[in-house]
């Protein structure tokens, strides 16, 4: 069925064609103060139109996150 039939509004941006990006990582690492992290990565997150999820504690970080074309500056930031 089409999104109409579903109820849901059909975007703009669903008839763009855009390289779209999905990423899933884990990485092992202390992190000494998961909530002063978490506030980071939602700050600098905020604007870049990145979606998904990230699981961030003091073991670690585990993400599924999608984007278009906006991935390198986050990933940048992770490695940074």
């Amino acid at each position: 069925r089409n999104r109409e039939e579903n109820g849901y509004a059909k975007s703009e941006a669903l008839n763009e064609v855009e390289d779209f990006i999905v990423v899933n990582f884990y990485r092992f690492v202390s992190v000494g103060d998961p909530a002063a992290e978490i506030a980071k990565h939602l700050s600098f997150l905020k604007d870049l139109n990145i979606r998904g999820r990230i699981y961030l504690n003091e073991e670690g970080i585990n993400a599924q996150v999608s984007t278009v074309g906006r991935l390198k500056t986050y990933w940048h930031m992770l490695n940074g």
